[in-house]
């Protein structure tokens, strides 16, 4: 076998590795971040680069992606956003691959996204004041911050960081990729939005879909909670 088709199929296993043991599904995440993610994992996995590094670096950027944002260069802010999506993909594919999976790299993960949103979405509300989406924006960061906070209970009721699908049931938009309201896909919604010069976008995605769904975020752990209560 070629130099060139042993790394190949590194990679395809790496990739495929990853994908199965994931709770993330939606489309952006699988077949375009985690591919590109694969690529460099292996590229970089004989050299002495620990997950944490990487989940750091995808922070960076995501940090240089709202500079540029609010400096009003949004091409060269989606560029930087998407590279922390692929990095942020890269960090657990890394692990996973040295087997240095650790509840503390986990949380780090999910701790650095939530800084990462609230911070990105911040920078929206700030370029947006004084002008007739100023008040949808500070809405925004509301719901934002909100299901940050549901996402954490979510999580603590469950007693987990980062629950895995294998095995388990699916709905219909875990099976087909479609979650309307997570950190890829405002990720996704941010990107798109950038490259095409459309900051105001995110604005409406985020009140439509977020309200929505952050309300249902709601309601779904106040039932959790009451089950619990009452077994």
């Amino acid at each position: 076998m070629s130099r060139f088709a042993l790394f190949a199929e590194q990679v395809k296993n790496n990739y495929r590795y990853a994908v199965s043991v994931s709770h993330v599904t939606d489309f952006w995440t699988v077949h375009v971040c985690r591919r590109i993610a694969a690529v460099l994992v292996v590229s970089v996995s004989n050299f002495p680069i620990t997950p944490n590094y990487i989940s750091w670096l995808g922070f960076s950027s995501g940090m240089g992606g709202s500079y540029l944002l609010y400096l009003g260069k949004f091409q060269l802010a989606a560029f930087l956003f998407f590279l922390s999506a692929i990095l942020d993909c890269a960090d657990g594919q890394l692990a996973l691959l040295k087997n240095s999976i650790s509840v503390g790299g986990l949380y780090l993960d999910l701790t650095l996204d939530a800084v990462r949103d609230l911070i990105t979405f911040t920078v929206f509300m700030v370029i947006f004041l004084d002008t007739r989406f100023q008040w949808l924006a500070i809405i925004v960061l509301f719901l934002v911050s909100l299901t940050l906070i549901f996402d954490w209970a979510h999580r603590t009721v469950t007693q987990t960081a980062k629950p895995t699908r294998p095995g388990t049931p699916q709905t219909f938009r875990g099976k087909y990729g479609i979650q309307f309201w997570t950190v890829p896909i405002r990720n996704f919604v941010i990107f798109v939005s950038l490259l095409l010069s459309k900051p105001q976008w995110v604005i409406f995605y985020s009140i439509l879909i977020g309200g929505y769904l952050t309300i249902k975020k709601g309601v779904v752990i106040l039932a959790i909670a009451r089950k619990q209560d009452n077994p």
